[in-house]
């Protein structure tokens, strides 16, 4: 069957929704009155059935998925790599950019609460830390993996537009 990675992630998101709905309407249904208002009770076993169901289609999915994922090849930022490589390394470009911003922004901001000793203050006793890294280069290491970032996730976006031939069950997508 050709797939996309869309296809996954729609079929999946779908899935988890409709997972999420029954285990909400399974918990809610755990006390019945003998004469439910609307007429009949609500089958529990039945409900967890189709419950379980969506969770077992959700992991062979995902498990396609990740097959998926290995095989399409996209072009980051140094070189080709796996969609699924790309993926991660898109997380790990946004955290060093949120580190670099912290940076930038001159560190872990005090609350109204902590005191700190005015900069103007000189004291012989008091020695003050100095920033390790001044705010352009921060700010320049902040942009580069911003961008870095952006290229994995225009990567994604191939990868994910990409179609290609699996052998699956075609009942995983109905």
């Amino acid at each position: 069957m050709e797939v996309s990675g869309y296809m996954f992630r729609e079929k999946i998101s779908e899935l988890l929704e409709e997972r999420d709905i029954l285990a909400k309407q399974f918990t809610s249904n755990i006390k019945q009155f003998d004469n439910a208002e609307y007429g009949t009770k609500t089958n529990l076993e039945e409900l967890f059935g189709r419950y379980h169901r969506a969770e077992l289609k959700v992991c062979k999915l995902q498990s396609e998925q990740s097959r998926f994922n290995t095989i399409v090849k996209v072009q980051g930022p140094d070189g080709e790599i796996s969609l699924s490589e790309a993926t991660k390394a898109v997380s790990i470009e946004n955290r060093a950019s949120g580190l670099w911003k912290s940076v930038a922004h001159g560190g872990k901001k005090l609350s109204r609460f902590e005191r700190r000793e005015p900069a103007t203050v000189r004291d012989k006793e008091k020695v003050y830390a100095k920033e390790a890294v001044g705010f352009e280069v921060a700010l320049g290491k902040k942009r580069d993996h911003t961008r870095r970032a952006n290229k994995f996730r225009q990567a994604i976006v191939e990868g994910n537009s990409t179609k290609i031939e699996l052998e699956i069950d075609r009942a995983l997508f109905d």
